[in-house]
């Protein structure tokens, strides 16, 4: 349980991370879209997100912090060595 958390967590991250080096500015909405999840689904995650500290969220525009950078950026790069 606690690995698919994990790894819920490193799949929204990363998202983000591609999201951000594609349009700089990313909303849930690019999200949803991206990830094909409905929006209280993202919603929801964001929210967890937000608390653990992997991201930021200032009018509507989402961006990574230190530590979901850190996390994002690690899962790239693991994610291009397996591709």
């Amino acid at each position: 349980m606690n690995n698919q958390r994990n790894e819920t967590i490193e799949n929204y991250l990363e998202a983000i991370h591609i999201l951000t080096l594609k349009n700089n500015n990313v909303r849930a909405i690019d999200i949803v879209q991206y990830l094909n999840y409905s929006r209280p689904t993202v919603s929801v995650a964001l929210k967890n997100l937000q608390s653990a500290g992997y991201v930021n969220i200032d009018n509507n525009i989402i961006t990574l912090t230190k530590l979901g950078l850190s996390v994002a950026e690690h899962t790239y790069e693991r994610h291009e060595l397996i591709a």
